[in-house]
C-alpha cells in the first residue's frame, strides 16, 4: 500500500511538474537546433529511401474559368487554394495524440525530471528504457489497435525514424524540464510527415 501510495505521489509529481514548467529562450534555442538536426538526418534518408514523398495534392484547382480563351496553365484564370479544413483537422488531432499523450507517457513519467536531479547513470538508464518502449510502442499498437498502420509501423525505415525521434524529444525534455518542448517537436514532425511527406496515405 505504501509503495502505491509513493509510486502514485511521483507520478503525480512529475506530471505537474513537466506540465507547469515552462520553457525559457534557451530551452527554445535547443529545440531548433533539435528540429534542423532532425531534418538534416531524417529528410534525405527518408526520401532517398521512398518512405517519405513529397505531395503533389496539397494544392487543388477550384472554379475553373468558364472563358476559353483562359489557357488551363494560366494560373490567373483560376482559383488555386488549399484545402485548409482538412489540414487544419490533422494539426489539432495530431497536437493530442500522438504529441501530448505520447509525450506525458514516454517523456514525463518516464524519465526523472530535472527538479529529481537524477544522476547521470540515472537518466541514460531510463532514456535508454524509454526509448525502447516508444519505439516497439508503434509495431504493437499496428497489431492490437491500428491495423492500418502495420505495414508502415514495421518498416525498418519508420522505426528508425521514431527512434530518432525519440532521441532529440528525450534531449528536449531533460534539457528544459518541459513537456512543451518535446511536444513541439513531435506534433511538428508528424504534421509535416502526414500533410507534406505521404505519411496520410500511409495510415489509411
Amino acid at each position: 500500500m505504501e509503495i502505491s501510495a509513493k509510486f502514485a505521489e511521483r507520478v503525480t509529481e512529475r506530471l505537474m511538474a513537466g506540465i507547469l514548467t515552462f520553457p525559457d529562450g534557451q530551452a527554445w534555442v535547443i529545440v531548433v537546433i533539435l528540429i534542423v538536426i532532425y531534418g538534416l538526418i531524417a529528410l534525405p534518408i527518408g526520401l532517398r529511401n521512398g518512405f517519405l514523398q513529397l505531395d503533389q495534392n496539397l494544392l487543388t484547382i477550384d472554379n475553373p474559368p468558364l472563358s476559353p480563351l483562359f489557357r488551363k496553365t494560366d494560373l490567373n484564370a483560376v482559383n488555386v487554394k488549399t484545402s485548409w479544413h482538412p489540414v487544419l483537422k490533422i494539426m489539432i488531432t495530431a497536437l493530442f495524440t500522438p504529441a501530448i499523450l505520447e509525450e506525458i507517457f514516454f517523456r514525463v513519467l518516464l524519465l526523472p525530471h530535472p527538479s529529481e536531479n537524477p544522476s547521470l547513470i540515472s537518466i541514460y538508464a531510463w532514456s535508454t528504457v524509454s526509448l525502447f518502449i516508444f519505439v516497439i510502442y508503434h509495431p504493437l499498437n499496428a497489431i492490437t489497435f491500428y491495423p492500418a498502420a502495420r505495414e508502415t509501423f514495421f518498416k525498418p525505415i519508420f522505426l528508425f525514424l521514431a527512434t530518432l525521434l525519440g532521441i532529440i524529444c528525450t534531449i528536449a525534455y531533460i534539457k528544459s524540464g518541459s513537456i512543451w518542448t518535446a511536444v513541439v517537436i513531435h506534433w511538428l514532425f508528424v504534421v509535416i510527415w502526414l500533410i507534406g511527406l505521404g505519411g496520410k496515405s500511409r495510415l489509411l
